[in-house]
């Protein structure tokens, strides 16, 4: 189908990942291998859905595979298959003759990613680089290495962590950029840990002070990412019978010149200054009233009692 008639190929796939049965799983196999879609639709939300039986799934495998030659679907069957190779319901012996075909597709996209200063989409790649990092041979890792060139820290982050895996060497000045990011530096340093490879992590921000700058960041960051965020004071708080430190900052929010702020409250922390990650889930913003920084204290006592009240419940 082409044309007008285009969009109802996907509509048609739309309802055979709704009955996920065996019948429409096969129906849409045959959809896809004999009947496949010229046009573009939103097919990346369908390669997420068709996952969600990885049973059904991977009946579509091998044969589905071969639609690695199709640019419309190229990036879906991709992250189809590292989901399947990790749910471990398909072999890595199985993907091998395509290796090749995922490297063309990873060299092509590089090409397009080095040319972009502002990229939107990084999470799009993902599952690609976790493939590739699968074979773990000179090509991928070649590739790997490759894509620690692109800017965007997502792409960047994975890229990094799939060659530690791998055993890889890495730049210590890649590592050193996600480690100075506030969005990325305390999910980076957890995943190093998970990998036994914290040591890497940069001495400039292995601190209590600049995991609580991260975590305050993710934790302003839910619906909108803040404008600014300054560190105002340390606090310490007597919690059932144990003292712990909390770090108060000022999250800003810019909405178009519109400046509004809060108080933001990470922690938390041990008094032992080495042990860098919090002890606790108290980390949020007070959102009852706009900052004012003569009741800074008096937000930080109504913050708390609020976390209590939450935890009590």
């Amino acid at each position: 189908m082409t044309g007008e008639k285009a969009p109802l190929q996907f509509e048609l796939i739309d309802v055979l990942l709704n009955c996920e049965t065996s019948y429409s799983y096969a129906t849409l196999k045959d959809l896809l291998l004999h009947h496949t879609p010229k046009e573009a639709k939103d097919n990346n939300r369908i390669g997420y859905r068709i996952t969600d039986s990885i049973g059904l799934a991977k009946t579509l495998f091998p044969e589905i595979l071969s639609l690695t030659a199709s640019k419309l679907f190229v990036h879906w069957v991709i992250s189809i298959s590292h989901n399947l190779l990790d749910s471990n319901a398909i072999t890595l012996e199985m993907l091998r003759p395509y290796e090749t075909a995922f490297l063309h597709v990873a060299d092509t996209s590089l090409a397009s990613l080095l040319k972009k200063t502002d990229i939107d989409d990084g999470y799009r790649y993902l599952n690609m680089l976790k493939l590739l990092a699968a074979f773990n041979d000179d090509m991928t890792n070649k590739m790997l290495q490759d894509y620690l060139s692109v800017n965007d820290l997502a792409i960047k982050e994975q890229a990094v962590l799939a060659l530690l895996k791998n055993k890889q060497p890495v730049d210590s000045k890649q590592i050193e950029k996600l480690a100075a990011d506030k969005a990325y530096r305390k999910d980076f340093y957890n995943e190093l840990k998970e990998i036994g490879k914290e040591s890497l992590f940069p001495g400039k921000y292995l601190s209590q002070r600049y995991m609580s700058e991260s975590e305050i960041y993710v934790a302003a960051s839910d619906e909108d990412e803040p404008s600014e965020i300054v560190f105002l004071t340390e606090k310490t708080l007597t919690i059932e019978g144990n003292k712990q430190r909390f770090f108060l900052y000022k999250v800003t929010y810019d909405y178009d010149g519109e400046k509004t702020q809060y108080l933001g409250v990470a922690g938390p922390y041990s008094l032992n200054s080495k042990q860098i990650e919090t002890i606790g889930d108290a980390t949020g913003l007070y959102w009852k009233e706009e900052f004012d920084p003569k009741k800074v204290d008096l937000y930080f006592k109504k913050f708390m009692e609020e976390m209590e009240e939450y935890k009590s419940k």
